[in-house]
């Protein structure tokens, strides 16, 4: 915490500019040690304002030209003092201004440190702090804005409202089981009674919004199956709008893993084309085979291609079974014009199209996004994370067990147990009630320089 930490704060690679970033005590000291201001002035750098001049090195040589900006505590990014240079862009430049700000005294800060110093002086919480990497790795706008929404508080504000409301819960129980007159005891009971339900509506309303916002954070992985020569190529190269993959009339051209990202509707998709399934006494073909089982196990979605102009298989069979969300494609629609609209079930839609034509793709890419984000649906405030989404989950538990002991007649000291089980998890979202454990993992998965 008082160690004055710097790194370089941009991606590696060319570029117009890079900025190594310093944070602590020593960031005032060490702008005065390395940048020389204008034509080789000294002058104090004036907070908030960027300041022309040069970095130089211990000798007084110049390293760099570069703007300086001083960020005094706690009106920062991490709460401290920070120094930011930003010179030349270029791995070379930037590292040759690193070195010169260790020379002067800082220390190589490690991965996340700057966002960590953040959290720890109270600039933000730790949902707050995931936020930032989120932004950093959002792979579309609807994510980027999720993340935003996540920075912004949103998700803090929701979760510390349910909390601060347990917490008063705690206190009225507390009092309650300290003097348990019948009518005291009573009245707790049924406060406990409407509160507890409440926050329950609350985190289950919360909880839904997960499996929307994680597909948009994290993305997903749609295997394109099916038997050779059903048309699979052809429907990857319909989804992307371009001849990605080879298509021809010869079964089996496909003998390998084909993968290529797809924004749909703001949800990143790896869509991945596989060998056509069928026995084979070709040694290649059966390896792409066994390939492309193994992609239908790592799929969050599976798009399981059939020709309308051939029976049914027992490969399609297999797939249908393959127990992943699934829809079942029915290709060639160019070629069987009178065929019947595909009955649909809850459990496998189905689409009819023309992967050569395009003929139903719009509709196909509607019930994709239809199965991948369920009844979820975007709002002000949506779970993007798995760790958040167990929180809840764990909270929205402790309640029932707590709704259940109230029925049961439980002392009112045993429901108090699992109220704070429900507050102490909404806290590991935000980060009051997470140890030193979870913390360094969180921030030990940023990106150096953050």
């Amino acid at each position: 915490m008082n160690d004055t930490i710097a790194a370089i704060a941009t991606a590696p690679g060319q570029g117009g500019i890079a900025v190594v970033r310093v944070s602590g005590d020593g960031a005032r000291e060490i702008a005065k040690r390395v940048f020389r201001r204008g034509k080789g002035g000294k002058g104090v750098l004036k907070p908030r304002y960027l300041t022309y001049g040069h970095v130089v090195d211990a000798a007084g040589a110049v390293i760099d030209e570069a703007m300086a900006a001083l960020f005094c505590a706690p009106h920062s990014y991490t709460g401290q003092d920070v120094l930011e240079l930003q010179c030349h862009g270029g791995s070379v430049q930037a590292q040759r201004v690193l070195q010169a700000v260790l020379d002067a005294g800082a220390r190589p800060a490690q991965p996340g440190a700057f966002t960590k110093l953040a959290f720890l002086n109270g600039r933000i919480d730790l949902s707050q702090a995931e936020a930032v990497m989120q932004i950093v790795g959002a792979q579309s706008q609807r994510a980027a804005q999720l993340s935003q929404n996540q920075l912004d508080g949103a998700l803090s504000r929701t979760v510390r409202q349910m909390a601060d409301t347990l917490l008063d819960l705690m206190a009225a129980i507390g009092a309650a089981a300290d003097y348990p007159e019948d009518d005291v005891d009573d009245t707790a009971v049924r406060q406990a009674r409407a509160v507890i339900g409440e926050v329950m509506q609350r985190l289950s309303a919360l909880l839904a919004t997960a499996r929307a916002g994680m597909r948009y954070q994290q993305g997903v992985r749609v295997v394109i199956a099916g038997r050779p020569n059903a048309g699979k190529s052809s429907l990857l190269n319909a989804l992307l709008g371009e001849n990605r993959a080879i298509v021809t009339e010869v079964a089996g051209t496909t003998r390998d893993v084909l993968s290529e990202p797809l924004n749909l509707d703001g949800v990143p998709l790896t869509l991945c084309d596989t060998a056509g399934l069928r026995v084979s006494g070709d040694q290649i073909e059966r390896i792409g085979v066994q390939r492309a089982m193994q992609q239908l196990e790592m799929a969050d979605l599976v798009l399981l291609v059939r020709d309308l102009t051939a029976p049914v298989t027992q490969e399609d069979r297999d797939v249908l079974a393959c127990g992943k969300p699934l829809i079942l494609v029915h290709n060639k629609l160019d070629l069987a014009p009178d065929a019947q609209e595909p009955q649909q079930t809850p459990e496998v839609p189905s689409v009819a199209i023309s992967a050569r034509t395009g003929q139903g793709i719009d509709a196909l890419k509607a019930q994709m996004l239809a199965r991948i984000t369920g009844d979820s649906a975007l709002c002000d405030v949506n779970l993007t994370q798995q760790r958040h989404a167990d929180a809840v989950r764990d909270a929205y538990d402790a309640l029932a067990a707590a709704a259940g002991g109230l029925d049961q007649g439980m002392p009112l000291d045993v429901i108090l147990v699992d109220v704070q089980a429900a507050w102490r998890a909404l806290g590991q979202i935000t980060g009051e009630t997470a140890d030193d454990a979870l913390i360094t993992r969180i921030f030990s998965a940023f990106c150096l320089g953050k």
